[in-house]
């Protein structure tokens, strides 16, 4: 009597436990990679918008040093500014400085050279020529500023000078330097807060004429 061997063949699979911890693992997987995008983006937003406020100053600066002629005025080279008030704000502008005097940072020897300008280097409403209202968007406004001169730090938030909420910064022909003034004070730097979300970026402007942004700005 032949007896026969049944083999049996085994099954493989997932009992329901195992696929609901690879579904959980997947799940805190796409959590943690959507958050981080999300977070990547909008820093890289922020950081873009910084740079444009940043290149807003540069073109006050190149209109400063290039002696753009100003509408309707042919006859007279001005400086140009950039205005910062009512912190805190979305919103700047670009002023040629046609107003007011006493701003001219040539020699009083040659005060009447064509690179001399005539100006206060502060934005005057209804006074002054706005070339260009700036808006800034992507959700951010600009947060906070600080000016600085020696030891001397002023700022729009903390306790050292809570009524800081106007600067101009201003380039005046044939010297790319910038012309901080705040409090009808000049400074030798202004360091701008950019701020969307959680996230800060800061335009830092020195009186050299050197335009950044940062990560970072000590009082700030």
């Amino acid at each position: 009597m032949t007896r026969s061997t049944q083999v049996t063949t085994p099954r493989y699979g997932f009992t329901l436990i195992e696929m609901l911890v690879v579904l959980a693992i997947i799940g805190v997987v796409l959590a943690i990679t959507i958050s981080g995008q999300r977070a990547f983006n909008s820093s890289t937003v922020l950081s873009n918008t910084a740079y444009d406020v940043a290149l807003s100053v540069r073109q006050a600066q190149t209109y400063g040093v290039s002696g753009r002629v100003v509408p309707k005025q042919p006859s007279a080279n001005y400086g140009y500014g950039i205005d910062v008030s009512s912190i805190p704000t979305n919103n700047y502008v670009l002023f040629a400085d046609t107003f007011g005097t006493g701003c001219s940072i040539a020699a009083s020897s040659i005060k009447n050279a064509p690179d001399t300008k005539i100006g206060d280097c502060i934005y005057t409403p209804n006074r002054d020529i706005i070339v260009h209202k700036f808006k800034i968007n992507n959700n951010a406004r600009i947060t906070g500023m600080c000016v600085y001169k020696g030891l001397s730090t002023y700022c729009s938030t903390g306790s050292n000078n809570p009524s800081l909420s106007k600067v101009d910064i201003t380039f005046v022909r044939p010297n790319p330097s910038a012309i901080i003034i705040a409090n009808s004070e000049r400074f030798n730097r202004v360091c701008i807060r950019l701020s969307a979300g959680d996230g800060n970026r800061y335009i830092n402007v020195t009186q050299i004429g050197v335009i950044s942004v940062k990560p970072s700005c000590t009082d700030l």
